[in-house]
Formats: C-alpha cells, structure tokens, sequence
C-alpha cells in the first residue's frame, strides 16, 4: 500500500473511532475511508489484498460503532446501567 494512502486513510479511521462522534460525522468519515479504499484500488496505490482487508476493518469499525451506539441507547432509555 503507497505510504501517502495509509496515512490517510489510518487518520480517518482514527477519527472515526474517536469517542463520541456524531452519527452524521460517522458516516461522512466511512464515506470518506470507502473512497480511499476505492480510489486507491483503482489507482494502483492498494492492491486487491490491502483493500479487501482495509474493507473489512471498515466493516468491523461501523458494526462497533452501531452496537456502542444501541447500548448508549439503551442505557439512556433504561434510566442506568443494566443489571443494577
């Protein structure tokens, strides 16, 4: 993966895994991260292996972003911590 590209795209995912983002900023970073992945695949500048795995850090950054957010949401709705 070309050195310039990485940065980049380790930055976004940093910022996208800062505690509490907006759910709007949330996904304006995943775009953001997809159309690295993408623009670089088809650039030259990530091959077909680094993008699939860049992909699924991807994927597995917004699963844990949804279930950190729907456990916020349930605590917020249950009025504390659950199972107290």
């Amino acid at each position: 993966m070309d050195p310039e590209v990485k940065r980049v795209l380790s930055q976004a995912e940093a910022c996208a895994r800062a505690p509490g983002v907006a759910p709007g900023e949330f996904a304006s970073l995943y775009a953001m991260c997809l159309g690295i992945i993408m623009g670089a695949s088809a650039a030259g500048g990530m091959s077909e292996h680094d993008a699939q795995e860049a992909r699924a850090r991807l994927i597995t950054l917004d699963l844990i972003y949804q279930m950190t957010r729907h456990t916020l949401s349930d605590l917020s709705l249950s009025g504390g911590t659950p199972g107290l």
